[in-house]
């Protein structure tokens, strides 16, 4: 029970790790308008929760609530992926190889859910270079001016490569999920991309209806 705990604990610390940095990124692109939309499953699931359950509150609220939202948006992914591979006859071993390194404190859901959460690191690679870019002064880097620009006090202007920079590591995430599923599953790579099409395509409702289902008790509480 302890090690499940600690590996969806490890799969939560990810999933922040990956907000903060789209966050960042969206941010310094001009509040997302100059930005790439990025292929990556979670980023388009994490924006729909946000945009689907967005609050008209304070920035310091909002700016939590987007981080939080891909929590949410990384664990809809893999109970989608989890849903979609035990349908699909086969996906899914009954005792994979990586359970058992594991240990008994894991589960396969578990096991997924962390293999998922590894493969979007590259996204998260960014966060030290652009805290301290966005963070940056004449006067050399200060914490205020860094959450003066999350908050949308403040702008920097983002270089064109930032750009091609998030999306290469998008993409490499999103590549490694590949890899990893299709080393998980044990199933060739057609098979592979069908499944995650299709677990996709459950992702997206699934993201507007809990955007939708989240915005009730969250405008109730957090709007004045």
């Amino acid at each position: 029970m302890l090690k499940r705990l600690s590996t969806h604990l490890a799969v939560m610390l990810l999933y922040l790790s990956f907000g903060l940095s789209l966050g960042c990124y969206y941010t310094a692109t001009y509040f997302g308008r100059g930005g790439w939309p990025l292929p990556s499953c979670e980023a388009v699931s994490g924006a729909l929760l946000y945009y689907f359950s967005v609050m008209n509150t304070t920035t310091e609220t909002q700016a939590v609530h987007w981080v939080t939202v891909f929590v949410v948006a990384g664990y809809l992914w893999i109970a989608s992926l989890w849903v979609v591979s035990n349908r699909l006859a086969g996906t899914v071993p009954a005792r994979p190889n990586h359970v058992r390194r594991l240990g008994r404190g894991h589960d396969r859901f578990t096991a997924l859910g962390l293999s998922v959460a590894v493969a979007t690191i590259p996204v998260s690679l960014p966060i030290p270079f652009m805290v301290r870019w966005m963070g940056g002064t004449r006067d050399g880097f200060h914490w205020s001016r860094f959450i003066a620009v999350c908050l949308r006090h403040g702008w920097v202007n983002a270089p064109i490569w930032l750009n091609y920079v998030y999306c290469a590591l998008a993409g490499t995430a999103f590549i490694a999920q590949i890899v990893l599923l299709r080393r998980r599953w044990r199933i060739n790579l057609k098979r592979t991309l069908i499944t995650l099409a299709v677990a996709f395509g459950m992702l997206l409702v699934i993201s507007i209806g809990a955007g939708l289902l989240l915005s009730y008790p969250l405008r109730a509480v957090f709007e004045r």
